[in-house]
């Protein structure tokens, strides 16, 4: 909006209702932009203190699944984890490769969704269908 449309602090002039829902709209656009970022910052911090990623802001970044700006980075697969628990390769037999990665990544690292499906490159609903259909196989 320009300058010389809005009126002066100390005028009783007011802005019509054109301008009105405009304001109103970029000030929705802001808010929901900052709440937005508010819950993903939260959302990582926890994710960080249960120990999935790292808690370092420029390593926690190529973490954020979904974000078009920074997936190259994002770590794939096993890519800088510690294995928590026992190989379980040798149950895995009869298992896709997608399927073999979902349940390496939830038992042997003890990842949580989220995490597993930005491993994968998935969505949440496809890694626990990868899940979901390996815990059938046994």
């Amino acid at each position: 909006m320009k300058e010389e449309n809005v009126p002066s602090c100390d005028s009783e002039q007011r802005l019509g209702d054109a301008h009105t829902r405009l304001l109103l709209k970029g000030a929705r656009r802001v808010l929901l932009w900052a709440l937005v970022a508010a819950i993903e910052t939260v959302r990582n911090e926890e994710t960080a203190a249960a120990g999935a990623i790292h808690s370092d802001p420029a390593l926690r970044e190529a973490n954020i699944p979904n974000n078009r700006n920074r997936s190259s980075r994002r770590p794939k697969g096993t890519e800088g984890l510690v294995q928590k628990k026992s190989n379980l390769s040798q149950y895995m037999d009869g298992l896709t490769e997608k399927q073999q990665m979902a349940i390496s990544l939830k038992y042997e690292y003890e990842l949580g969704l989220e995490e597993i499906a930005s491993r994968m490159g998935t969505t949440r609903k496809t890694a626990y269908e990868h899940i979901q259909a390996a815990s059938k196989k046994d």
